[in-house]
């Protein structure tokens, strides 16, 4: 029986569409489009294990299901309390003030039936963060004057403990726990697949893989940035109890597909050039772009001896901005052309790359979804 499930979407709207789809293609649920909004995703779904959902994706905030029976489920779901206080609360995604008012004074008249005090919270918030949902006992979402229950909400705090409580952490140097699942699944790593990231740095990407149960091997030119990376793995076997180890590989980028014969997939974020504290010149960007085009290139020419036709990558790619409003680029997509990569494009009316800011970054990046060609 398929159902309606909305995926309340994160900052960037447009990249966690994506990332949902390729989710649902990765596992190999069956799906079908009924709306797309910049809050909202509303797909009709075979039934979902939204519980792991929620905790494989980095660019939803919640996940909520439509009650084809609001009244009914409201009204079970009150009667079901033991407790003699409630707190509820409502998303009100792209819906009207009387639909809002309704649903409360439905709540409201349910609650005095069975003599439970209601408490609305966060009423200021036409969409509560997934901080707040834990203290809510009831958590309803509206979308186009429709009734959802919220089922499944993010959890922030644990991208936190993953990040800073690992041996080795440095924000200057590691892409988020959110872009490390969003790259992941941007890249549809299947069962029994090998997922590698060739720029593995810390790790980030290959203990988020671990946790979503997906073989990985990374690699990295520095040999104190793979002890490191490998204490962070150690760290995150032992504090979660994974069942599949990462493994990571001394290898510069030019010599990775002679220690590594095939992958099935790529997500990685490379060296996007040294760290920038204010906007370069256009010959110090022409300087910046020489050397990390090289890298590129080798990057491409080992993948593309690594991957076989028809499999995906999810990789950033950089340009740079100038003191005098250049935009000085890498010519990725002439690159992609001599090694036999093209764009892929999951859904017809988002096109890949899709640009994907860092706050406070002097270095602008995009988000490329690649399929390997013959």
């Amino acid at each position: 029986m398929s159902m309606n499930y909305i995926f309340h979407l994160g900052r960037d709207a447009e990249l966690s569409t994506l990332e949902v789809i390729s989710y649902l293609e990765r596992i190999g649920k069956d799906y079908k489009i009924k709306k797309i909004t910049k809050k909202a995703l509303l797909l009709d779904i075979e039934k979902l294990d939204h519980s792991e959902t929620i905790k494989n994706l980095g660019g939803t905030i919640k996940i909520s299901l439509e009650l084809p029976d609001p009244e009914t489920a409201i009204e079970n779901k009150i009667f079901s309390f033991i407790i003699k206080r409630i707190n509820y609360g409502i998303n009100s995604l792209e819906s009207s003030e009387k639909s809002l008012q309704e649903l409360t004074s439905l709540i409201k008249t349910f609650c005095k039936k069975q003599k439970i005090k209601a408490l609305h919270k966060h009423v200021k918030e036409r969409e509560i963060p997934p901080s707040k949902s834990k203290s809510l006992d009831l958590e309803l979402t509206l979308f186009k004057n429709k009734v959802y229950a919220v089922i499944a909400s993010s959890d922030p705090k644990s991208y936190a403990k993953r990040d800073e409580k690992r041996p080795y952490f440095d924000p200057l140097k590691v892409i988020s726990v959110r872009l490390a699942k969003i790259l992941i699944n941007l890249a549809q790593p299947k069962k029994k697949d090998i997922l590698l990231d060739p720029f593995a740095g810390l790790g980030t990407i290959l203990q988020e893989a671990a946790l979503m149960n997906i073989d990985a091997l990374g690699s990295d030119n520095n040999s104190l940035t793979v002890k490191k990376c490998n204490a962070n793995i150690q760290w995150i076997k032992n504090t979660f109890k994974i069942k599949k180890i990462p493994r990571i590989i001394l290898s510069d980028i030019s010599q990775i597909s002679k220690k590594v014969r095939f992958a099935n997939c790529i997500a990685t974020e490379p060296y996007l050039g040294p760290f920038i504290k204010k906007l370069p010149t256009e010959l110090e960007a022409r300087e910046i772009v020489k050397d990390v085009s090289r890298l590129y290139e080798n990057f491409l020419r080992n993948a593309s001896r690594m991957l076989k036709q028809g499999s995906k990558m999810a990789v950033i790619v950089p340009s740079y901005k100038t003191r005098d409003g250049k935009s000085i680029k890498i010519g990725f997509q002439t690159m992609l052309r001599n090694h036999r990569f093209k764009i892929y494009q999951p859904l017809k009316n988002t096109m890949i790359p899709l640009d994907y800011a860092l706050k406070g970054s002097k270095i602008q990046r995009k988000i490329y979804i690649l399929e390997k060609l013959k």
